[in-house]
């Protein structure tokens, strides 16, 4: 039976990627970036791929026009600011408290639309 609903598509793919790409660096680490931050991060974890799928989706159902990826959006960026502030990335989690703003007036600019209809 093939997938049909998009919903679906999007949660398999998101599944394969998790699946297929996190493997090759887990447990690998780096030299810190720059000599100013001397703590040694792994190169990359399942929280963040979590957090790049989940910013994926969100980019995807605001493709489709559902207000449902600023919701998506501002559950990855507070995950995304936690991320940064744990490593000392101020700058990094200033900009994601923006976008974390914005997609949370997403949420209220595209909702009123569906407030006004129904009414």
């Amino acid at each position: 039976m093939p997938v049909t609903d998009p919903l679906e598509k999007l949660s398999v793919a998101f599944a394969l990627s998790i699946i297929l790409l996190c493997p090759f660096c887990q447990g690998k680490s780096r030299e810190p970036v720059s000599s100013l931050n001397s703590v040694k991060v792994k190169r990359c974890n399942l929280f963040e791929w979590l957090l790049t799928g989940l910013s994926l989706l969100g980019c995807w159902f605001n493709i489709q026009k559902s207000a449902v990826g600023w919701v998506i959006w501002s559950v990855a960026n507070v995950g995304w600011i936690i991320t940064f502030l744990a490593k000392g990335m101020i700058a990094e989690s200033t900009l994601f408290s923006v976008y974390l703003a914005l997609s949370i007036y997403g949420i209220f600019k595209w909702r009123q639309p569906l407030v006004d209809a129904a009414e």
